[in-house]
Parts: C-alpha cells; structure tokens; sequence
C-alpha cells in the first residue's frame, strides 16, 4: 500500500517499542477516574473475598461468577452486584481475558436476572426541587451568618439554575479521587 502524494504527514521521529509500551501503559493507567478505580478494587476485593470463603479458584468463569451473583445478591442490592461484575472484569482482564465474556455469559445475565426479581429493590425516586422548595430554602437561611448555611444556599441555587448535577458542585475530600480535570472549575477556568 502506498501513501497519498495528495495528504503531507508531518515529520516525526520514530519510537522504540519500549517507548510505546511505556507510553500505552501510562494511558491505560489513566483510562478510568481515580472515584472509578477504588470503587472497581473494592468489587475485587470483594470476588476474591468470596473465593476464598468458599476455596474457589479466582478464574472468573461463568460458573464462580454466576455463584458470586447468587451469594452477594442476597446481601446487597443485585443492581450493585451488576455494577461490581463490572469492576472486576475491568480489574481482572489483563490477566484473564475472557471475563467480559464470562461476566456477559447467559448463566451469569439469567442469575442476575433471576436476583434481581427475587431481591430486587423498586426504585424510590425523591420528588424533583421546585421553586417553591428553593424559595422556603432561602427564606430560612437568608438571615444566617453561618458559612455553610449560605454556602448551601449558594450551591443550590446556582445548581438549580445552571442545571448542574452534584458532582459539578462539590469536590471530594477523599485525595485519592480528587481530579481537577473532572471538576465544573475546570470548565470556567479560562
């Protein structure tokens, strides 16, 4: 295959392969947030945790899964135990690469299924703020000298107004999860 004499490439230098596996292994490193990782470790921990209760071997085949599905459903909520699937497969693939298949097999999805219609939990959703809310919100705390009272006053407002959802108004207190580049300050910074 030739190149195009019509398309001009820029001039760059070449790299070693060290450079690019080096370079790709900082990327893949970065490919999900901080919040992201630990809540994936944890759902780790909690399969090998599991494993090891039982003396399973921690290959994650359709099987151990589909029985890590069934234990945990029964103590948490089987929509969470989806959401950990997740996590472990993203913590496990490098070293076996069939487990986004396992975690998708059919045994795995009709247990999920199966827990939740038996354990599941109906979705209780709050009432959307209104402005009459926001105005007995003000009316209470207007006359505070207190910080966090009129912080809170602040942030909800201006989150109900901007339509900003919880994440773009407050920062975590957790180190390891703080990231500027997702916070709503690195969207007016200019």
């Amino acid at each position: 295959m030739q190149l195009s004499s019509s398309s001009k490439q820029p001039s760059r230098p070449a790299w070693t392969l060290q450079q690019l596996v080096y370079e790709r292994s900082i990327l893949l490193g970065m490919a999900i947030d901080a919040a992201t990782r630990l809540s994936y470790t944890s759902a780790l921990n909690s399969y090998l945790t599991f494993c090891k209760l039982h003396n399973f071997d921690i290959d994650p085949t359709p099987e151990t899964l589909s029985l890590y599905v069934t234990y945990q459903s029964t103590f948490i909520n089987p929509k969470s135990v989806d959401s950990y699937l997740s996590g472990i497969a993203n913590q496990m693939e490098s070293f076996f690469p069939d487990v986004r298949k396992n975690r998708h097999s059919a045994l795995v999805s009709r247990t999920l299924k199966g827990a939740k219609r038996r354990h599941g939990v109906p979705i209780r959703r709050k009432s959307p703020l209104s402005l009459e809310d926001l105005k007995v919100v003000h009316h209470n705390l207007q006359s505070s000298s207190n910080h966090d009272d009129l912080l809170f006053v602040s942030q909800l407002l201006t989150g109900f107004h901007g339509l900003l959802r919880l994440s773009e108004l407050c920062f975590p207190d957790h180190l390891a999860t703080q990231d500027f580049s997702n916070s709503f300050l690195s969207s007016v910074a200019p």
